[in-house]
């Protein structure tokens, strides 16, 4: 069965890209024949990379061609790069991946300080309409205080890794 026929629609993929792999010769050719290859469709793929590669002009066609694609592209590890504002409203992005740094702060007694840097990395995100996810988020304290901030989350309060073969059980048993 193809991966995107088993995905509820609420369900989008998340790939990481190295910066090498942005520019190789013909990647987001490749890239758009692996999502026809298994019936994925690109609305529903999030490329994560970093900073440093958004800034890349090489880098930049790849992910500007992912974009127009219909893929997501977010910068991964938000929050620990080189990206200044003025950059980031030139980027062909659509979504903030807050580092895990931040978040496994926010339940500990200095927790106030890693609260306002994400309330501040949420804040941007929707100024420039972008979707705004936590990383690394373990906790039922994390969990609460970025969903009150306005954020979606990710990590192991969600789900641990597991198998390929568990895979088809656990996003059933979420319907």
């Amino acid at each position: 069965m193809a991966v995107g026929a088993v995905l509820p629609n609420d369900i989008r993929i998340a790939v990481n890209v190295a910066p090498a792999q942005l520019v190789s010769t013909g990647f987001a050719d490749r890239f758009r024949q692996a999502l026809h290859r298994h019936q994925l469709a690109a609305h529903r793929v999030d490329v994560e990379v970093t900073e440093s590669a958004v800034v890349d002009p090489e880098a930049r066609t790849a992910i500007a061609e992912l974009r127009r694609a219909g893929c997501g592209v977010a910068i991964d590890d938000f929050g620990t790069g080189y990206s200044s504002f003025a950059s980031l409203q030139d980027m062909p992005i659509t979504q903030l991946k807050i580092d895990r740094a931040f978040i496994s702060r926010l339940d500990l007694p200095d927790g106030a300080r890693a609260s306002a840097i994400v309330r501040a990395i949420v804040d941007v995100a929707d100024a420039s309409g972008l979707s705004c996810v936590a990383e690394g988020v373990e906790t039922q304290a994390q969990h609460r205080i970025v969903r009150d901030l306005g954020c979606t989350t990710q990590g192991y309060i969600e789900a641990r890794p597991m198998p390929a073969s568990e895979i088809d059980s656990y996003l059933t048993g979420r319907i």
